[in-house]
């Protein structure tokens, strides 16, 4: 059995004032949500030239993967280890430092 318009208005107030912000606070500005921690991993597509991929790859497989004694090291888990070597603050600063400097060099380079 279909509902009828008025059944489907109110169905739809209900569910719009589900959605609603929390009223203003007086000066028209509605209050801001609570902040929800993310607790889902964040999905980062690059996209690589096949030169690039094979460096990347090669690097992996005949340093990493045989300093490390293992079969494969992913490339996902290199490109996670130079973000924290770029970003976290608890690590070497000078290593961090040059790193950025490098990075910054090569950001421009390829700019121009």
């Amino acid at each position: 059995m279909s509902e009828t318009s008025k059944e489907r208005e109110e169905r739809m107030a209900r569910a719009a004032a589900g959605r609603r912000r929390p009223p203003a606070n007086g000066d028209g500005v509605p209050e801001k949500r609570a902040a929800v921690k993310r607790t889902k991993p964040v999905r980062l597509t690059v996209d690589l030239q096949p030169a690039a991929h094979r460096r990347l790859k090669g690097w992996a497989m005949s340093v990493a993967a045989v300093e490390l004694d293992v079969a494969d090291v992913p490339a996902a888990e290199v490109v996670r280890s130079l973000i924290d070597l770029l970003t976290n603050v608890q690590r070497d600063k000078e290593l961090r430092q040059a790193l950025t400097a490098a990075v910054l060099e090569d950001l421009r380079a390829n700019r121009q």
